[in-house]
């Protein structure tokens, strides 16, 4: 048989196990260690099948990072992106207090549908980069920066590019081992990439909109599908701002190494807060005015 038709025989296995343990994980019944043990087998299989997939494209190595760059991607371009994750990684790290079994995975592609294919998504996505199980894909800045000068185009890459954003996912899963609501990471993602520009929250971004909030386990369960993308995002920042702010950035870390254990959401900020969900969702509405 093929290695192909193994490896995808494989992955589909995993995702069978996976779509299993989410559903356990759900009523509160999963077993710590078999849930890291399925989701570190899962993400190491993941990672191992993309590598083998983009073994032919040009390979960068650098401190903590293994880049691949699909043919035609300009190399002094892929070169940014590997530089940029190197000056980052560290911010991100020590903001989030974690760290990752080294190198990670970059994989750099040229243009917008080549990131589709490699993600199997359709046309409406046109995310800049995305992380997915132990894997980062980032979208050449020639698909979307227009800027010619090297250093200024340099410049604007690190303070507008996805690389932060994604590291921070990665950073996240790993604390976890991908048992994280998903507004709390995209919220703790969107920090990330503040601490790494030098930008602060200013709470005028973050104020009630005229529709209201959506309800946290929308945010969590159905975040791709909620009708305002803007709306989801902004609220899941706000959340996170408003944990930090009045319970400290050490609270929020206390509350991934609990989901690191395996513990659910409820139980972790019961646990670390002394709160319920219903009571961090009127918290943050009142907070947020």
């Amino acid at each position: 048989m093929a290695w192909p038709s193994v490896v995808g025989g494989l992955l589909l296995a995993t995702a069978a196990l996976w779509a299993v343990r989410q559903a356990v994980l759900a009523r509160g019944a999963y077993p710590n260690r078999l849930q890291a043990v399925l989701y570190g087998w899962f993400r190491r299989l993941y990672r191992w099948e993309a590598a083998r997939e983009t073994a032919h494209w040009p390979a960068l190595t650098g401190e903590g990072f293994e880049l691949r760059y699909e043919p035609g991607t300009d190399p002094s371009l892929a070169r940014l992106v590997l530089a940029t994750a190197e000056e980052q990684y560290g911010l991100v790290r020590d903001f989030l207090k974690v760290r990752e079994d080294l190198p990670i995975l970059l994989l750099v592609h040229r243009d917008r549908e080549s990131l589709r294919e490699g993600l199997g998504w359709g046309p409406e996505d046109g995310a800049m980069g995305v992380y997915w199980a132990g894997v980062i894909r980032i979208l050449s800045p020639s698909a979307w920066l227009r800027v010619e000068d090297p250093q200024q185009r340099a410049l604007a890459f690190r303070r507008e590019g996805p690389v932060a954003h994604e590291l921070a996912h990665l950073l996240i899963d790993c604390r976890t081992g991908g048992n994280c609501p998903r507004w709390l990471g995209e919220g703790l993602a969107q920090q990330a990439e503040r601490i790494v520009t030098g930008a602060e929250v200013r709470l005028d971004e973050i104020a009630a909109p005229g529709s209201g909030w959506y309800a946290l386990p929308a945010l969590d369960e159905d975040f791709d599908r909620l009708p305002d993308q803007e709306l989801a995002y902004r609220q899941s920042l706000g959340l996170v701002e408003y944990l930090t702010r009045n319970f400290g950035a050490e609270t929020i870390r206390g509350l991934l190494a609990a989901l690191g254990r395996g513990e659910t959401f409820s139980q972790a900020l019961r646990a670390g807060l002394g709160l319920e969900p219903g009571e961090l969702e009127t918290g943050f509405k009142r907070w947020a005015g």
